[in-house]
């Protein structure tokens, strides 16, 4: 049976409006019918780019938790449950205000129809609006130019990840037009914080800066650096901080750069429009403690014997692109491990250049197509690819059958690494949440 919320998330899928249209004028008119709450959530953040936008932004939450400050959260996709996707003053939604909300918003939808993702960024401004807090984290859906949340007119600044290639066919076929769609989150006379990018990226985040007044760029390897010390924690340094962090709780030598771009995001705050964001102990805390799902995650090895009957660690990670791949890849390498990788990817992704990337590494290929999912390579075809670049590869019906096939490889002692897709990650973590809701501890 359909949960109440079900239902509704059920009525927003079935709108009329293709799933991916990009533009602002329908989403503004609707949130002016409902009152403009965009115009009345607490200060955000709004962080853009292609790698590293969830990550980045659960240290900034870990981070301003630390200071005891309450803080919406709005992120996606979710992995297992929608309620993921919108945080209110550091709590996970209930089904309950997510409801509520979607019911005061049902006359305003069936006046105005929005995409389902524009819909569900409108229910989370409407939330935010209604519930005290103190800070607003909020991630660009897709590129950014169009994108639902680019509706915020004055955020406390703009964050800019490493961008890569993704979503081509929306955003532009080089990284020079894909920079250009994600840069134009900037406001005037609000900081641009910047991550590592590839030059043709930075020249047009640099450009779009220039055309924007006031705009005052934080950059990586300019106004900000970092370098990882010998205990493995962070010495970030700028204009008006050198000091070293400890290590960040996400696993993967990327996750310093993650945490590092937290961090200069709340060194500019922090030296601009918020002094009392300025406790470095707090700062320690929130690194050391963040937590973000499907990030290199080590699973829970009760219920990885449990359900699938493996006694090797088992990492899960929603990467999905050449960028991630090679992060994953120094991450391997690293550990001095070679594992036996399960991989499920969607269509619309470079399969051949994130397999060329990761194969060498790998002791075992198990390719997989990522179930109830109309975009998901069948898993014969991503083998097919995937022996271009390793002899030993299999193509598996379904996770177990992937599972099982790794006791029956010599890799068999090897680690097992589950890559390719968020929505394959949030099949995975909603395996295991069902298993133990059933009691499989």
């Amino acid at each position: 049976m359909l949960s109440y919320l079900s239902f509704w998330l059920r009525r927003l899928e079935q709108h009329p409006l293709p799933n991916i249209d990009l533009k602002l004028e329908r989403m503004v008119h609707f949130l002016d019918v409902m009152g403009a709450p965009h115009r009345a959530i607490p200060p955000a953040i709004h962080i853009a780019g292609t790698n590293g936008k969830g990550s980045t932004t659960a240290f900034l939450y870990a981070m301003l938790g630390a200071l005891g400050l309450k803080v919406h959260r709005y992120t996606s996709p979710h992995l297992v449950r929608f309620n993921e996707r919108i945080v209110l003053a550091g709590e996970q939604s209930t089904d309950m205000q997510l409801v509520q909300g979607l019911e005061q918003m049902d006359a305003a939808l069936r006046d105005c129809p929005l995409t389902y993702f524009e819909s569900t960024t409108a229910l989370a401004f409407h939330l935010f609006a209604q519930y005290a807090a103190d800070v607003t984290l909020l991630e660009v859906g897709m590129g950014g130019r169009l994108d639902a949340t680019n509706v915020i007119e004055k955020p406390l600044c703009t964050v800019i990840t490493p961008v890569s290639y993704d979503h081509q066919e929306f955003l532009g076929t080089t990284l020079y037009e894909i920079a250009g769609e994600k840069a134009a989150i900037m406001k005037p006379h609000t900081p641009c914080i910047v991550g590592a990018q590839h030059a043709d990226a930075a020249q047009r985040i640099e450009e779009q800066a220039r055309r924007c007044e006031g705009v005052r760029l934080h950059r990586l390897g300019h106004e900000w650096e970092y370098h990882a010390t010998s205990s493995g924690g962070i010495y970030y340094e700028s204009a008006t901080l050198s000091r070293a962090f400890p290590p960040p709780a996400l696993l993967g030598a990327h996750q310093m750069h993650n945490a590092s771009l937290a961090l200069a995001v709340m060194d500019v705050l922090s030296t601009t429009t918020h002094p009392a964001w300025c406790d470095y102990a707090a700062w320690d805390a929130g690194i050391s403690s963040a937590s973000w799902a499907a990030r290199l995650q080590r699973l829970d090895a009760t219920a990885m014997h449990s359900l699938y009957g493996v006694d090797v660690p088992v990492f899960l990670d929603g990467g999905h692109n050449p960028d991630s791949a090679m992060q994953i890849a120094k991450w391997i390498t690293q550990q001095g491990i070679r594992p036996y990788l399960i991989i499920g990817m969607h269509r619309d992704k470079d399969v051949t250049q994130v397999l060329e990337i990761l194969a060498p590494h790998c002791a075992h290929i198990a390719t997989l197509t990522i179930p109830d999912d109309p975009k998901a390579y069948d898993a014969d075809a991503l083998a097919e690819y995937a022996r271009h670049y390793h002899n030993s590869v299999r193509s598996c019906a379904h996770l177990k059958e992937a599972m099982d096939a790794s006791k029956m490889t010599e890799s068999q002692n090897s680690p097992i690494l589950i890559y390719g897709s968020l929505y394959l990650a949030g099949y995975v973590l909603g395996s295991i949440d069902f298993s133990t809701a059933a009691g499989c501890k």
